[in-house]
């Protein structure tokens, strides 16, 4: 399955530009790119223990600026600083698109902007965190 995020900025010429990242799960490891080839390159990844394997993993994944953080249900962390690969402040996240095939559909997918601490996603993160112990 790959999951991909969009960013994208006007220039002061009236030109686009975009930003592109990546999330390639596989039965054992998930990835983050640059890349929507998955075999390419990546910025970081996180293996999938084989107890894992047929049970249910949940992924809160979200981005300050251009810091890109992905967590898992069992507590692993990463964090990537897109700005080294291209993406500036001043984009915009635009979308997502998921190729769900052939894994499940994802249930419960939430888009939101986390500007705070008193932000909705941030507090999310903080009940899951209470809920699975500390992961950051």
């Amino acid at each position: 399955m790959t999951i991909a995020f969009h960013w994208g900025k006007t220039n002061p010429d009236g030109t686009n530009s975009e930003f592109n990242s990546y999330i390639h799960i596989s039965k054992s490891q998930i990835k983050i790119s640059i890349n929507p080839l998955i075999n390419e390159p990546h910025l970081s990844f996180i293996n999938i223990p084989n107890n894992a394997l047929g049970k249910n993993i949940w992924l809160w994944i979200w981005t300050q600026g251009t810091t890109f953080s992905l967590i898992t249900s069992s507590s692993n962390v990463v964090t990537v600083n897109l700005g080294t690969s291209g993406l500036g402040n001043d984009f915009r996240f635009g979308s997502l698109n998921v190729d769900d095939n052939p894994f499940p559909k994802i249930r419960g997918l939430t888009k939101s902007r986390v500007y705070n601490d008193n932000s909705e996603t941030y507090k999310k993160v903080k009940e899951f965190e209470r809920a699975e112990g500390t992961i950051i």
